[in-house]
């Protein structure tokens, strides 16, 4: 009897014991999301610093920190070109900046939210107040060569794998450092707004592809059209489309004007496929669709084209006028030109690659979807011809990599209050081996063939390299 009471006090401790870890776990989750509130509220700052002394590691793909907790102080990437670089992605644990990995990933750095077994498993391990670490798909040199190339121009760059939808490059200017924006001193004009997932810019002459595919899967399609070049004059007496200055280039069929960015032979194929046909073919390609990157919000792409010859024919060169809108972020514009790069699929995209457990346990790794079909594989693959010969013979050459197939369209967009145009360049390298789309904006620089299509080379050259390391 002495035995059995013996075993029976036993377990009732043990039981003891087990219920005051699990009350103390539920205590200890109970106060952090507490603080964890308050501190989203803007209410308890220094309750958010506080729980950010042990939280999770944010790192690149390619194996750098970009953010890190050390001696209960959160930092961020040792390189000031590296940290500014990533800042409107990565953010800051004051939360300054909205919509960053820092703010939305909160929950996960901060290891708040687990399930009981979970916490208490790591609270036995002593590692119950460390947060998760979180990998992304970001390629940290090459980011940081994409802000080196921008220099002091505004602007942003998106490069992703249009294979995957893995987010490679995202770089918004201008920028500042981490520090700057958690003390708030320092901070040039827009630098905390992330103009690669939400600025939302005019395409330009970069749009004429889509212009391209809906001819190109028309009824009305003819291979051998040609069209006269009327200079300044406007295709449509008094307001239709007309070129730039005084360039006026003679006779053209589909790829010389690709070749040139003739704005009157992509404003006739406008006009003669007609408002419903040109609505839909935009419409697949996926501009208006809501997008966005994991937990990342991206602004929705925005396109209105009133029934009219004349509006029509500057809506096919990627000019809204009037009452027309057409205004797509640089990430949209990445994934549409990787979509025609990938035979038509539009990639899901993703800027976690993975996240791990104080436990070393990987989780919420990054899966390849399909977002959309934009075109067929036939429609897809005209296009790609025409954009490698957009870049081999025309406009784009300033993206050309020696020993390589790239693709591609530039764009120049006016802009009402600018001196000068916005300059785009859209583009992808078409080998299996570098699967990458980009775009290019440079806001108030000019042309994208002398602005935006030189930076495009220059990262499509690293991220080669980069592979063949």
């Amino acid at each position: 009897m002495k035995a059995l009471l013996h075993n029976i006090r036993l377990v009732l401790v043990i039981f003891i014991l087990v219920f005051i870890g699990l009350v103390a776990g539920v205590v200890v989750q109970e106060k952090r999301s507490s603080n964890q509130l308050l501190a989203a509220a803007g209410e308890n700052k220094q309750a958010l610093a506080s729980r950010y002394s042990q939280a999770g590691s944010i790192y690149s793909k390619d194996g750098y920190t970009l953010a890190h907790s050390e001696e209960g102080v959160r930092m961020y990437a040792e390189d000031p070109g590296m940290a500014a670089s990533c800042l409107q992605i990565v953010g800051d644990y004051t939360h300054n900046i909205a919509n960053t990995i820092e703010s939305e990933y909160q929950g996960f750095l901060l290891g708040t939210g687990r399930p009981l077994m979970t916490q208490l498993q790591l609270d036995i391990k002593g590692k119950g107040l460390d947060g998760d670490d979180i990998t992304l798909t970001l390629n940290a040199e090459l980011n940081q060569l994409a802000w080196d190339l921008m220099g002091d121009q505004r602007g942003a760059i998106v490069m992703l794998d249009y294979t995957t939808g893995d987010v490679l490059t995202s770089v918004s200017t201008p920028t500042t450092l981490p520090e700057n924006v958690i003390s708030y001193t320092e901070i040039p004009d827009s630098a905390l707004y992330n103009r690669a997932f939400l600025g939302t810019y005019a395409p330009g002459s970069s749009f004429k592809y889509i212009t391209a595919a809906a001819w190109y899967t028309a009824p009305e399609y003819d291979p051998n059209l040609t069209v006269e070049c009327l200079g300044s004059t406007p295709l449509i007496e008094p307001d239709g489309v007309k070129e730039y200055g005084d360039s006026t280039h003679g006779e053209v069929d589909l790829q010389q004007a690709l070749n040139v960015s003739c704005n009157h032979f992509f404003g006739e194929i406008g006009i003669i496929v007609g408002d419903k046909h040109l609505r839909q073919t935009v419409l697949e390609f996926g501009i208006g669709y809501p997008i966005s990157v994991d937990r990342l919000s991206v602004s929705q792409a925005s396109f209105v084209l009133p029934d009219r010859d004349s509006t029509r024919s500057w809506i096919s060169i990627g000019q809204p006028v009037a009452d027309s809108e057409l205004a797509i972020t640089p990430l949209q514009l990445a994934m549409t030109i990787g979509a025609v790069a990938n035979d038509g699929v539009m990639m899901t995209p993703h800027i976690i690659d993975h996240m791990i457990t104080p436990l070393d346990t990987i989780y919420q790794e990054r899966q390849v979807r399909d977002l959309l079909k934009v075109c067929d594989e036939v429609t897809a693959q005209q296009l790609q011809t025409w954009l490698i010969g957009s870049v081999a013979e025309g406009s784009g050459n300033a993206a050309q990599v020696e020993g390589y197939v790239i693709g591609g369209k530039t764009g120049t967009a006016e802009v009402e209050g600018q001196e000068k145009d916005n300059a785009i360049f859209v583009g992808f390298i078409d080998d299996p081996d570098h699967p990458y789309a980009i775009a290019v904006i440079c806001e108030d620089a000019g042309f994208g063939s002398a602005n935006s299509a030189p930076i495009a080379r220059q990262l499509f050259q690293r991220a080669i390299e980069i592979d063949q390391r």
